[in-house]
């Protein structure tokens, strides 16, 4: 699991710190839920061990007898004990997890290997920084989970009310270190996280390859087994300091106990003094049983809790770097201004006819300033000759616009290596050739416009992940073929402009999924067939423009129900009375 799906550079939008956290806590809150049961008796068998078989002859389940103990001195409320603490250290957890994740990858987006994706390496630093933040910010709250859970097993102790309650006791009667009990062995732990999501990123990238895909449409089911085999590869691996952190935890109920821990090193000795090296496993099946289908419930809770609100909170306009004027112009807020910067410049760059990536301006080598720009603004010069491929190497820009030029030949590859790319326009140029293949790399397009050049073909599908783009200009162009259904997983969209191509076939359902469109534009065209109907799920759509088309059947009467401020069907074959 990723958060927000991309890198960024540690800025990152309210919407996006919501949907993650918000998606992260609510499947981890429904894999807690599930699992509650099994996560009491792992607890108890880590911190009081095996439990006594009463029944002489027939040993029985761990699990099972483990169960039965707890029914018969607790009922059905022990098997959720210390579900509120969990709950309730949930929604932080991911919060501070999935924030500093996404922060640390964006400041490690440099160090990628030949797929784009981050290296093992570089991931092991994002996840093991996003685990110690973790680990320190919701400490005290699994200590609380931890005693809430085995406090029935000591009798000696007065149980804690609730949550407050637990609190309230430990830091009065024993301190802020009482509050942060087990967390060295918390911190040695973050090598669980360490292991498992570079394992899990391998393991799906292996998936992907296999299956000749990417990542990103990986079925469900291949999700989960990746989650599964890398939770349980970094479960054995570090088992041992959850059992030492849990007894460090709940012996703080204890006065005056032979067995008390001094520490970390102290407990791992008595543990395997008195248990031998299967005592640092207790609990393990345990642990691994309810592994499996929290590693199966989590990530598929997270993805699609995770697309329905990406889909249901509008975009952020404020973190917005650039927005469409009503002529389908990007309009690129000025967050620099003051700093000296002259968009009217003309600028040149040499055309050397043996060299189709001359640079548009010193790139690499010693002018390493050019890595800090996040605003490059070219448009209306006079430059000409092809998009010089040094061009991606800015990969701090986050607005990038080079229309109204007379640029020529083909989109150089590698547009997906600017990570924290918002906006790019390179309208009314003379590219030619094919859409980039690799658009889809750049998760946080919130704009893009190609309109009025000599692009043709298809559109790449990889489009597809652009969820955050909520504009999409491409009239004009020589685009051919058919739009497929894929459209519609371009959530966040409210422009849509494909006017002026040669696209055929069906105007595709999916554009309904579009909530949030405002303004279609799909005019002179060979699009065949009728309109869609599902057209009317888009409630924020105010124009619809498919005149001069290839367009058949009946006017429908369902589109003048939907509130529109324009709409124009000229020139098609409709008929009606």
């Amino acid at each position: 699991m990723t958060a927000g799906g991309g890198w960024s550079s540690g800025r990152r939008s309210t919407r996006e710190i919501i949907c993650d956290a918000g998606a992260g806590a609510a499947a981890g809150a429904i894999a807690a839920t599930f699992v509650c049961p099994l996560d009491v008796i792992k607890r108890r068998l880590q911190v009081h061990g095996i439990p006594e078989v009463r029944h002489s002859g027939h040993k029985g389940s761990i699990i099972i007898t483990s169960l039965q103990n707890i029914l018969r001195t607790d009922g059905l409320k022990g098997m959720y004990r210390g579900l509120s603490p969990t709950l309730a250290a949930l929604l932080p957890n991911w919060a501070v997890y999935f924030t500093t994740y996404g922060y640390l990858k964006g400041l490690l987006h440099s160090h990628v290997d030949s797929s784009g994706q981050l290296t093992f390496g570089a991931t092991m630093i994002a996840a093991s920084g996003a685990g110690a933040a973790t680990a320190i910010a919701t400490n005290p709250l699994w200590v609380v989970k931890t005693r809430l859970q085995t406090q029935g097993m000591r009798p000696e102790v007065v149980p804690y009310k609730g949550i407050c309650s637990a609190l309230r006791r430990i830091a009065y009667e024993e301190g802020v270190r009482g509050l942060y009990s087990g967390l060295l062995p918390s911190l040695i732990g973050i090598s669980h996280v360490a292991i498992q999501f570079p394992t899990n990123e391998k393991i799906k990238s292996y998936l992907a390859k296999k299956n000749n895909t990417t990542t990103d449409k990986l079925s469900a089911g291949e999700v989960a087994i990746a989650s599964a085999i890398s939770k349980i590869v970094a479960s054995i691996m570090t088992y041992p300091h959850e059992v030492v952190r849990s007894r460090l935890q709940e012996q703080g109920q204890v006065r005056n106990s032979e067995t008390q821990c001094a520490g970390v090193i102290d407990c791992i000795k008595k543990v395997l003094h008195k248990e031998g090296l299967p005592g640092l496993y207790r609990g393990c099946a345990t642990n691994l049983f309810r592994t499996t289908p929290s590693a199966v419930i989590t990530p598929t809770s997270y993805e699609m809790i995770h697309r329905f609100l990406l889909r249901a909170l509008p975009p952020d306009e404020k973190h917005s770097q650039a927005q469409p004027e009503s002529d389908g112009h990007i309009k690129l807020q000025q967050e620099n201004e003051g700093k000296g910067e002259n968009s009217d410049t003309n600028l040149r760059y040499s055309q050397n006819p043996s060299n189709t990536r001359s640079p548009l301006f010193p790139l690499g080598g010693t002018e390493s300033s050019f890595s800090t720009l996040e605003w490059v603004n070219f448009s209306s010069n006079q430059l000409s000759g092809p998009l010089p491929y040094g061009i991606w190497s800015l990969t701090a820009v986050r607005s990038l616009d080079l229309s109204d030029n007379s640029l020529e030949g083909e989109i150089p590859q590698g547009i997906e290596s600017l990570y924290d790319l918002r906006a790019v326009n390179l309208r009314k140029n003379n590219f030619s050739g094919q859409l980039l293949e690799d658009l889809g790399g750049c998760l946080l397009l919130k704009s893009l416009d190609f309109s009025e050049n000599s692009l043709s073909g298809g559109l790449p599908e990889s489009m597809q992940k652009l969820s955050l783009c909520t504009f999409l200009s491409l009239r004009g162009n020589l685009f051919t073929q058919e739009v497929l259904d894929w459209i519609g997983d371009m959530g966040s969209l409210e422009t849509l402009d494909l006017s002026a191509n040669r696209f055929s076939g069906r105007i595709p359902n999916s554009i309904g999924d579009l909530q949030f469109l405002k303004e279609l534009n799909l005019s002179t065209n060979q699009f065949a067939g009728g309109l869609p109907e599902s057209l009317t799920n888009c409630i924020n759509l105010l124009a619809i423009d498919v005149s001069q088309n290839l367009l058949t059947g009946t006017l429908p009467a369902w589109i003048l129900k939907l509130g529109l401020q324009s709409v124009s069907l000229s020139s098609n074959k409709l008929s009606g009375s």
